[in-house]
């Protein structure tokens, strides 16, 4: 089976089914095709993307002592990822002609959030809540119709929501645990670990990419699309040490710190000061 075609089923089959289905082991590169840029997917009925809708606020630490909020908290993440897997299959459709490596890390996220989504699945479902049953936004595929290459696809996934993610898989790791559910905080940074290598790859390709007369920070602002802003690339807890895991730049790391967290940009001014 070729990469292209597997990349499609992700997109184009109207299942979960064919979300979650593993890489083949006899996967091959060796015909990446002409590039395809699928702004859509096709999902079955019960996980169908409202677009642009606002979903209800994250539970209170305190209301997460019921079950169904923390299985609330999950069905959210399990979105985000599910995101991820159709997003990394578009990168690999929409850029047939870059290097194998690029590729190759990019199948391999993208089998890592298919494992996170069974993850969060399993877990929802052993609090009492079934994937598909609340909302769906297509917050993370709003971005992508504004990409154009895979520099702005790198700043937006693996720099903006993957590195927010290393802040909000840790804190909900302590939330969870504040109420005694311990086998959903060891999820949570079992995740972050993961996301903590995601960064690093992304970090990697984005400075080979950029323009080398720009800041790693330079480059990631002008990458991103309004309302995509640097803020949203953390949560109200920092995480530094996963940073300087994922081999971020200290200066990136120190800018990023310097923001106030937020879900949506900066307005942006309308005229000058």
């Amino acid at each position: 089976m070729e990469l292209q075609a597997y990349a499609l089923s992700i997109l184009t089959e109207p299942s979960l089914a064919a979300r979650l289905a593993p890489p083949p082991p006899d996967l091959s590169d060796a015909a990446p095709g002409e590039a395809i840029r699928i702004l859509e997917p096709v999902r079955p009925p019960r996980l169908h993307m409202q677009s642009g809708r606002r979903l209800p606020k994250m539970p209170s630490r305190e209301a997460l002592k019921d079950p169904m909020k923390r299985a609330f908290c999950l069905h959210r993440f399990a979105n985000h990822e599910l995101m991820a897997v159709e997003i990394m299959a578009f990168a690999l459709l929409a850029w047939p002609d870059m290097p194998k490596a690029f590729r190759r890390g990019i199948l391999k996220t993208l089998h890592d959030e298919q494992r996170h989504l069974r993850l969060y699945i399993e877990r929802m479902s052993d609090l009492g809540m079934e994937f598909g049953s609340q909302a769906l936004n297509d917050h993370f595929w709003r971005s992508v119709p504004h990409w154009t290459s895979p520099l702005h696809y790198l700043a937006t996934m693996a720099l903006m929501f993957e590195n927010a993610n290393l802040d909000h898989a840790k804190d909900f790791a302590q939330r969870f645990e504040s109420v005694g559910d311990e086998t959903t905080a060891r999820l949570m940074l079992e995740i972050q670990r993961d996301e903590i290598r995601h960064v690093a790859f992304g970090a990697e390709w984005f400075r080979r990419l950029k323009d080398p007369k720009l800041s790693t920070w330079a480059a990631f602002e002008q990458a991103l699309h309004f309302p995509d802003a640097p803020n949203r690339a953390r949560g109200p807890l920092f995480d530094r040490q996963a940073r300087e895991a994922a081999h971020l730049d200290p200066d990136f790391i120190d800018r990023l710190e310097a923001l106030t967290p937020g879900i949506r940009a900066p307005r942006r001014r309308t005229q000058p000061d």
